[in-house]
């Protein structure tokens, strides 16, 4: 369920992250969600790459999208983000270093391959009810929220963990962007580990 809500709130073009924030306000020229899993923990995340005078709209948006998504959920956009999400499955398998690595991913977290047919079969058996489900328990959850640039304007109470690099961590009295880590850079080395992941996934963001 929370890989189809994660295509479905921010996988694409057709997600309703990218055509609320992006395409209809112009306030991001990238915007995506993602999710990792693993045996006892996991995460859910939104990545978004904007302007600093757009930021003070940007997260209120985001927030009303997330919270609206229970209410306005169409059974058009689940069967297009379940048929999205089988395609690059499927199109994964064209890749040998893909189909290694999750082939490895299962063995570790399930202690057995699992076949393409029962993945494909649990996505499509993914209903409505499922969706407002992981929905409801990811706005009840505490979240992180980190930024790389200046951020005036935010309507977040900041204080820099880096000045030097720009990489702040944000309070705010929205529970959605309520930080429960602090994210601090000691090091060159660090923060340059830092920069590359977020570069990278503006790249990722740009090529899908």
């Amino acid at each position: 369920p929370l890989s189809v809500f994660s295509t479905l709130l921010g996988g694409g073009m057709s997600s309703r992250l990218f055509q609320e924030v992006r395409e209809k306000r112009g306030l991001v020229y990238s915007i995506s969600s993602f999710n990792s899993v693993f045996r006892d923990t996991g995460v859910f995340g939104i990545y978004a790459g904007t302007g600093e005078s757009k930021v003070k709209e940007l997260l209120p948006t985001v927030k009303g999208v997330f919270e609206d998504f229970s209410e306005t959920l169409e059974d058009k956009e689940i069967d297009r983000s379940k048929a999205q999400l089988k395609a690059g499955l499927l199109m994964a398998l064209e890749r040998t270093s893909t189909r290694c690595e999750q082939l490895a991913q299962h063995m570790m977290i399930y202690k057995r391959p699992i076949p393409y047919q029962e993945i494909i079969d649990n996505v499509s058996a993914v209903t409505r009810e499922d969706l407002i489900s992981v929905s409801d328990r990811l706005m009840q959850r505490k979240t992180t929220f980190a930024s790389i640039g200046p951020m005036p304007g935010s309507g977040a109470a900041s204080e820099p963990v880096n000045p030097g690099r720009g990489l702040r961590s944000f309070s705010s009295r929205s529970r959605l962007l309520e930080p429960v880590y602090e994210i601090r850079c000691p090091s060159g080395v660090q923060r340059d580990v830092i920069t590359n992941a977020l570069e990278f996934a503006v790249a990722r963001s740009v090529d899908d």
